[in-house]
């Protein structure tokens, strides 16, 4: 059986066509995949600030007060230190107890708001 030369030159053409196909799709999906991994660190900040207004609120209707600094529920142990996804401060949070909006500034300039 005869091999013919001329099918090497094309299962290489083959492969270079399926190699731009990837190419293509990974260009088409590298910015969607940073979206999403964007959005993902904004709920999580979200829903971290959440949860330390919750616990402010029971803390200050249990001690009788109106406002409360995130660290000084951090220091009477009533909820953890947060955790930092984008390099974002909670220095100066503070929690009211009829509720409010919170704006946390990340390191690359971004504000996330949550309305608790």
């Amino acid at each position: 059986m005869r091999v013919n030369p001329d099918s090497r030159d094309f299962f290489l053409f083959e492969i270079l066509t399926c190699a731009a196909i990837f190419a293509v799709m990974a260009a088409l999906v590298a910015p969607y995949s940073v979206l999403v991994r964007n959005s993902a660190r904004s709920g999580a900040i979200s829903a971290q600030v959440k949860k330390a207004a919750t616990s402010a609120k029971v803390y200050m209707r249990d001690v009788g007060l109106y406002r409360v600094r995130y660290s000084t529920l951090i220091e009477r142990k009533v909820c953890r230190e947060p955790i930092s996804y984008w390099g974002e401060k909670y220095d100066g949070v503070v929690f009211d107890r009829e509720g409010g909006v919170v704006q946390i500034k990340t390191a690359n300039g971004k504000t996330v708001s949550v309305k608790y």
